[in-house]
């Protein structure tokens, strides 16, 4: 693998305006390294609340009680790897205390987030719900197709609602996840002329009813019911009942035979994904404006149905959920190949990764962000540290 390229920025930085210099202490005319006017062992303040819908402002990691250090150590072991992210973002308590990218790509520039997606469809189905556009999670799904004439009907498939749909509980006979069926079955599901009948058309698999079962067709279906229950494209719908409101500005959400794809390839920027994460985070409100109804938001995060999975053991309406070795519940939207959004809310963290590939020679979460989260409150500045962080920007 050729050496990586990376753009770094830090909150120490060209984003935040901060500096660090050194200077001279009068009483032994030694040089001091300082961050931002604060020296080594000094304890900075904690910068007031705000909310990012315009941009994100960035923090000391000591001013959110986040130990630079491992921070340090964490972005210097991704250059010795090279690692194949091409951005992470660490937020806590709404700023951002480092930033990474790699491979060209920058804060502006859009990354595909793949099933990722799937968690912003859960968000625009339970706006569409709160709005009485969708009667109810329980109501069965082929009440929405009058029109289609679906294949292997029998009873199981005939009373699926949007609730199995969420929680990919179908039963159905998919086959996304068997090695020796899915590359056939991506030829197949990407080259119909009809993606929506598609799915509607797959058996009912016996072994597979009550069980979880990954699927991204059921949230493929579910952008085709909020189509057709809203008069308007689901990209449409999301950019004014979510996006304008928090300040999403780069979503772009493809289509297939004239239905956005609920399942992936939408692509946004990370600071934009973290908005969405920053929404869920303070349960579906932004700035005083309840965009998305916060028990759809609590029920989205919590534990419904086993999945069977490590690293993701429970799954909500398309969020995944694990126990930290620690013992905090963590809470993801997660797509191929490396895309997250990662939420720890006993933490009050925040973390967004875009890749090429998955990170397999170290656990980023458990090995170093997490135990970087110190303290609640500030704690004292390490100097050489935030100059190591500064310094590795330029690399």
């Amino acid at each position: 693998m050729k050496k990586q390229v990376l753009y770094f920025a830090v909150v120490i930085g060209m984003l935040s305006g901060c500096t660090v210099t050194s200077v001279d202490k009068p009483e032994n005319n030694k040089s001091v390294v300082t961050v931002q006017g604060y020296a080594k062992g000094e304890t900075p303040e904690k910068p007031p609340n705000y909310w990012p819908t315009m941009e994100w402002k960035t923090s000391l990691p000591e001013q959110q009680g986040m130990n630079s250090k491992k921070l340090a150590d964490l972005f210097e072991k991704l250059d010795e790897i090279n690692s194949p992210l091409d951005g992470l973002i660490i937020i806590r308590n709404g700023y951002i205390v480092a930033e990474k990218y790699g491979y060209g790509y920058g804060p502006e520039r859009s990354h595909e987030i793949n099933s990722v997606t799937k968690s912003f469809m859960s968000a625009v189905t339970g706006v569409a719900i709160n709005e009485g556009y969708i009667k109810s999670i329980d109501d069965p799904i082929f009440d929405y197709f009058p029109d289609r004439k679906a294949e292997n009907m029998d009873d199981h498939k005939k009373n699926l609602t949007v609730k199995d749909f969420l929680t990919m509980n179908s039963g159905l006979d998919w086959g996304e996840l068997d090695k020796d069926r899915k590359h056939q079955f991506w030829s197949d599901f990407e080259s119909t002329d009809d993606t929506v009948q598609f799915v509607l058309n797959k058996p009912t698999d016996p072994n597979l009813i009550g069980k979880f079962d990954y699927n991204t067709g059921l949230p493929h279906i579910l952008s085709a019911i909020v189509q057709q229950t809203t008069g308007k494209k689901t990209a449409d719908y999301a950019k004014e009942k979510i996006f304008d409101k928090i300040g999403i500005t780069t979503a772009y959400w493809p289509e297939v035979q004239g239905v956005n794809q609920g399942g992936y390839r939408m692509e946004m920027t990370p600071r934009d994904m973290a908005r969405f994460g920053y929404l869920y985070m303070n349960n579906g409100k932004w700035d005083g404006q309840q965009v998305v109804p916060e028990d759809w938001v609590k029920t989205s995060m919590s534990e419904l149905i086993q999945t069977g999975m490590t690293g993701g053991e429970h799954y909500g309406y398309y969020f995944w959920l694990t126990t930290t070795k620690d013992g905090y519940k963590e809470i993801s939207a997660m797509g191929d190949r490396g895309q997250y959004i990662v939420m720890v809310p006993e933490l009050n963290l925040l973390v967004v990764q875009t890749s090429k590939a998955y990170l397999t020679d170290i656990n980023i979460f458990e090995e170093y962000i997490y135990p970087a989260a110190e303290s609640t409150e500030p704690i004292p500045v390490d100097a050489e540290s935030n100059t190591r962080l500064s310094e590795n920007k330029k690399k």
